[in-house]
């Protein structure tokens, strides 16, 4: 379910920034405010921040280097920074 929605955002950040680029209608944040989604973003967004404060910093560094764990904190990093590029355009 993550995985979907993390694409689902993915293709919604990239369609925004063609409708900017193109100078078209920018119906991608009209529906996040419209539907009422934009709290949404910014609570994952303070979720993440959070789990990288409070949870990230107790890893072991054996634990990071080059496993699955590591695969999954880029994703979750990755999935931050979509999130503050889909909310700045």
């Amino acid at each position: 379910r993550w995985m979907t929605q993390h694409e689902t955002l993915t293709r919604l950040n990239l369609q925004a920034h063609h409708n900017v680029a193109a100078m078209s209608d920018e119906f991608v944040k009209e529906s996040f405010i419209s539907f009422d989604k934009i709290d949404l973003l910014v609570h994952e967004l303070l979720s993440i921040e959070i789990w990288k404060e409070k949870v990230f910093p107790h890893f072991p560094d054996s634990l990071l280097e080059g496993s699955v764990a590591s695969t999954n904190i880029y994703l979750a990093l990755f999935h931050e920074s979509l999130l503050i590029n889909l909310v700045e355009v």
